[in-house]
């Protein structure tokens, strides 16, 4: 949720590998507790990538050129890295929680203090995936890539619903993608990708129990393009995509 050029975070236009992946619900409101009142999107962006499977992002504020359209803001425009031509296995793993962070509370606050400090926010995140690169041959190529990160946060209910306890919230986003380059000619290339990114997150409010509201969303993706070059550097492309 970015603001670009001035304009509301709703006002941009997000690009996976050139298919627009706007969301298409009402995204205007960020706060979860309104999601049942006809929000039904956590984000303006529908469909992401790990960032480990990014190859380049370019940000555009000015002077943006005519192939874009759909938007007031900005344009953000992320493609994914292409197959490799060496076999490789990546992985990564990341964790994080309260024992791993310092709070640090502000002299202000700690002398307004009546009592004992508060505890400290009790949570766990991770961040994991991995990817292959598989060259069949020198002129066939894939990647396929799945990534994971997840969260949980726990909470305390008010104090007219204390007696039934503090209570989590869990949140899972799954990432995965394939993709392939078939190099048909010297300068005839045939490539092809299918990207989905399910979520789903959960969201109570304190004031109540029993209260607890499940989101689920996301986006899918794919495209197959045919692109080539011609004499005196002019260079063409054909690509059908569905987002």
């Amino acid at each position: 949720n970015i603001s670009i050029s001035g304009g509301r975070f709703t006002e941009n236009l997000f690009v996976v590998d050139g298919i627009g992946v706007n969301s298409r619900l009402d995204v205007s409101s960020t706060n979860a507790n309104h999601y049942i009142e006809g929000n039904a999107a956590a984000s303006a962006q529908s469909l992401w990538v790990d960032s480990s499977l990014v190859g380049n992002i370019i940000v555009r504020d000015s002077n943006v050129s005519a192939e874009f359209g759909q938007f007031t803001g900005g344009v953000v425009q992320i493609d994914t890295r292409a197959p490799s031509h060496e076999f490789g296995v990546t992985a990564h793993y990341g964790e994080s929680g309260a024992d791993f962070a310092q709070f640090v509370m502000s002299d202000k606050n700690r002398r307004a203090l009546s009592g004992a400090a508060p505890e400290k926010p009790d949570y766990r995140k991770y961040r994991f995936g991995a990817s292959i690169d598989l060259p069949a041959s020198d002129d066939l190529r894939f990647l396929i890539g799945y990534n994971q990160s997840y969260s949980r946060v726990k909470y305390a209910r008010s104090a007219a619903y204390a007696q039934h306890g503090d209570y989590g919230q869990e949140s899972r986003n799954h990432n995965l993608m394939g993709k392939f380059e078939a190099d048909l000619q010297a300068d005839l290339r045939l490539s092809g990708q299918v990207t989905y990114s399910p979520y789903e997150s959960e969201f109570a409010h304190p004031t109540g129990f029993n209260n607890m509201v499940y989101l689920q969303g996301g986006g899918l993706s794919g495209s197959l393009k045919l692109e080539g070059g011609a004499a005196h550097d002019a260079k063409w492309k054909v690509e059908v995509s569905h987002a």
